[in-house]
């Protein structure tokens, strides 16, 4: 796996752009009960920032994501 380098820049606000994670392949976004949880597959982690550029990003088909998701949640909860 390649070494991801990530820039935080603090106080940058939200520009009003949707969250990437949300749209890509290997995303996974958790809401419930006031609290949200975003995974990354790719780097197999939680992330907690609010990620506008990934040099990983991948554009999901619908049910590819859904999918991968499903097998992801199942991992977390067969534990």
């Amino acid at each position: 796996m390649e070494n991801i380098k990530l820039k935080i820049v603090h106080n940058a606000g939200n520009n009003g752009s949707p969250r990437l994670c949300n749209s890509c392949a290997h995303g996974l976004v958790m809401r419930g009960e006031g609290m949200e949880f975003v995974h990354c597959s790719y780097i197999r982690e939680f992330v907690s920032i609010r990620v506008e550029q990934c040099s990983k990003y991948l554009t999901s088909q619908a049910s590819d994501h859904d999918a991968a998701s499903s097998r992801l949640l199942d991992e977390y909860t067969m534990e």
